[in-house]
């Protein structure tokens, strides 16, 4: 065997462990993830990833009750779609231009002592989602193009009680929600949007409204960044076309992909920190 076939069976043993180890290795990837984000334990049952498409379907993801809580679930997701750019992800940016989201089951619990579970998610009690402020350096380098959010069923245990007292609150919520590109309003649109129909508000003393208010105020501030990357690509793109009445047509053609893509760079840096780093802590 010569050298190079050497390399070339190498290089393709190499490609087949990768192929095969990237569902494992993107479900380790997801929980971490889910930790970083709301610094609760999940589990989850299945990833498949489509290399060709870039798409990664997931099934049957568990976020379970924080310390201090009985144990259990806290939120049930039987299916996630994930239409992401690989590029983006390969380079530390977790761009998803599509995720279909799934929340069968919210469980909002008050303990004994009277504390709730919600408090107990980084971006809730942080703060950060409310007050729409850029994520932590802790975040990974975020953005959800368009986000279909569908919510099942509430369910309040409230433990200060004897029995605890249980109620359901069948929300059946499918919205859609375009430009996320905080981690932590990613967390606080979902906990909002599932107690909007609910009135977990008034029986857990807990600031749905308020924090429904600010999780818009920040969609819309990402919505304000992102029409002004555009602006700025076609002004980039309207300079590079003057430049074509003297140049090279492919070299404008390039200036005008380097501008719009530099722009959209910078709304994508807003959010600190990216996924690299995050999961090499």
């Amino acid at each position: 065997m010569t050298w190079i076939r050497r390399v070339v069976v190498a290089l393709a043993i190499v490609v087949t462990g990768v192929v095969l180890m990237r569902n494992a290795v993107a479900k380790s990837v997801l929980s971490t993830g889910i930790h970083v984000i709301t610094g609760l334990p999940a589990d989850v049952k299945s990833v498949n990833v489509d290399l060709f498409r870039q798409a990664v379907g997931v099934r049957d993801l568990e976020i379970f009750q924080p310390d201090g809580f009985p144990d259990g679930v806290m939120v049930s997701v039987p299916e996630i779609y994930i239409d992401y750019r690989l590029g983006e992800f390969l380079s530390g940016t977790a761009h998803i231009e599509q995720m279909r989201l799934h929340v069968a089951e919210l469980h909002v619990v008050k303990a004994e002592n009277g504390r709730l579970n919600l408090r107990s998610i980084k971006a809730i009690e942080s703060g950060t989602a409310q007050r729409g402020q850029a994520p932590s350096q802790e975040a990974p380098e975020f953005q959800i193009d368009s986000l279909k959010l569908q919510v099942g069923t509430v369910v309040y245990t409230d433990h200060t009680v004897s029995p605890p007292a249980v109620r359901e609150f069948p929300v059946n919520i499918d919205q859609e929600f375009t430009g996320i590109t905080n981690p932590h309003v990613f967390a606080g649109l979902i906990v909002s949007q599932a107690l909007m129909k609910t009135t977990v508000a008034s029986l857990a003393n807990f600031d749905v409204a308020g924090l429904q208010r600010d999780v818009t105020t920040a969609l819309r501030a990402s919505a304000g960044a992102l029409s002004g990357t555009l602006s700025e690509g076609l002004g980039a793109a309207r300079k590079a076309g003057q430049t074509a009445a003297s140049a090279d047509a492919f070299t404008a053609a390039q200036q005008v992909g380097q501008s719009t893509t530099e722009a959209a760079k910078n709304v994508v840096g807003e959010a600190t920190g990216t996924l690299k780093k995050v999961f090499g802590n």
